[in-house]
């Protein structure tokens, strides 16, 4: 017990990662968010009308897209109108659109055609088109009938996308402050992995003295400096979330708080590990700092997910997906932002099977060393 204690100890002395930490989770989320901010004021969307250019239904609703294109300050809409006809020969620049509108009078079935990540934008003038021709299917039953009419009698039946399955987050519809308070919160607990190198390092400058003084095994003593360095990172892995909620507002609930201290736990495990891995192929203290920064960062960029429109790229390259903050930091962004998680075991997983491989290996480098 008392060398878990001089581990968190030493651990806490350690100023300048503390303020390293800090510096991470509190001020970085801030000023990425203004400069994003900043950077995404009004969101322009290229818009493609396939139908009749002659119907009045039709004129009627481009008349209401310009109305609105007007009148809000956070969409900057671009729209151009073909006949069936016309469509073939400008297949290429309605592909390059946004979103394509196909109106089919005959059938009276609108069909929608977007990009594989529905933006805040086009959401809007989908519901807008939408809400539109269901109140002119209403004014024309209404006209010819005389009552309201049925469900069956609505224009709009069929509603089509490219994308598959759920629709993504994208940069568009993120509170920026939240999203870099999370990622930051994830990289400050990835980075914290120099107390745990600086603790592996410790006995490894002092094997030799350390087997003497104590008669504990090494194996044994150098795994109490590991628990010490776990519970450090997470208890302050569990101060920053606090921190985060209070200044960023993450929301914290019953329904997500597990997951969130999993992800944490595992991050701390992950993040032991990496200290563990530096100390095992480093034989300076300095050098061994840099690599953890270097590992963390590498780790960080290649997921993804550091930037808001850096997600495509790791889709691109399936081997990222072997890169646990990939995982973990998808489902960490879900937990917050939509209260529950898809794949939360399969994050865990990948987490603690990355922690165990830079285990096995450092242990391994290590053994070999104090065999020589």
């Amino acid at each position: 017990m008392s060398i878990i204690l001089s581990a968190i100890k030493r651990s806490l002395r350690d100023k300048n990662t503390i303020i390293g930490t800090i510096f991470l989770v509190i001020m970085l989320p801030y000023i990425f968010s203004i400069i994003f901010r900043f950077d995404s004021v009004k969101e322009s969307l290229d818009i493609s009308i396939v139908g009749n250019k002659n119907s009045e239904i039709n004129k009627s609703y481009v008349k209401a897209l310009e109305e609105f294109d007007k009148e809000n300050e956070m969409i900057s809409l671009d729209y151009k109108i073909y006949n069936k006809e016309e469509l073939d020969k400008n297949i290429e620049e309605v592909n390059k659109s946004n979103l394509t509108v196909i109106i089919d009078d005959k059938n009276r079935n609108i069909k929608f055609e977007g990009s594989k990540k529905l933006s805040m934008g086009e959401e809007v003038i989908e519901g807008i088109t939408k809400e539109f021709f269901n109140l002119m299917s209403v004014y024309e039953s209404v006209a010819k009938e005389g009552e309201v009419p049925s469900i069956s009698n609505n224009l709009v039946k069929v509603s089509e996308y490219k994308s598959e399955g759920n629709k993504n987050l994208i940069a568009e519809d993120i509170d920026y402050g939240k999203y870099f308070s999370v990622v930051m919160l994830q990289m400050a607990i990835l980075a914290v992995s120099a107390c745990s190198f600086k603790n592996t390092f410790y006995i490894k400058e002092n094997i030799g003295e350390r087997a003497k003084s104590s008669p504990m095994k090494i194996s044994k003593l150098m795994s109490l400096e590991l628990i010490g360095s776990f519970i450090v990172i997470f208890g302050q892995g569990i101060i920053m979330l606090l921190a985060i909620s209070i200044l960023y507002g993450v929301n914290i609930t019953k329904q997500n708080l597990l997951g969130m201290i999993a992800l944490i736990s595992v991050l701390s495990m992950l993040s032991v590990c990496i200290g563990l891995f530096a100390s095992s192929i480093c034989k300076k203290r300095s050098v061994g700092e840099n690599v953890c920064s270097i590992i963390v960062t590498v780790m960080a960029l290649a997921s993804g997910e550091l930037m808001p429109k850096m997600e495509q790229f790791a889709k691109n390259i399936p081997i990222l997906k072997l890169n646990p903050f990939v995982w973990i930091s998808k489902e960490f962004n879900s937990l917050v932002t939509l209260n529950y998680s898809e794949n939360l075991y399969t994050a865990l997983g990948v987490g603690i099977i990355a922690s165990i491989v830079l285990m096995a290996i450092s242990i391994l480098i290590l053994s070999r060393k104090v065999v020589k």
